[in-house]
């Protein structure tokens, strides 16, 4: 199941700071339903990738915590 669809106009009264923890928040609580779909679909080889893919999740979460807003590209959303 997909996260909400949240409106950006919401977060654009709160402010840049919390418009850039949402789109944390929206990032990390997409990791989960992404893989699941995608272990779904390759169902034959379901075990296998569950042993990649939780890991490499843990990966993602911690260079997700870890992105600022002003850092560049790649240490950051870009936003």
């Amino acid at each position: 199941m997909s996260p909400p669809i949240r409106s950006h106009l919401v977060d654009f009264n709160h402010g840049y700071d919390a418009g850039y923890k949402q789109a944390i928040e929206d990032l990390r609580a997409a990791l989960l339903p992404l893989s699941e779909h995608f272990i779904d679909i390759h169902p034959r080889r379901a075990d296998e990738l569950r042993e990649l893919l939780y890991p490499f999740e843990e990966y993602l979460e911690q260079r997700i915590e870890r992105m600022t807003p002003d850092g560049e590209f790649e240490d950051g959303l870009g936003i």
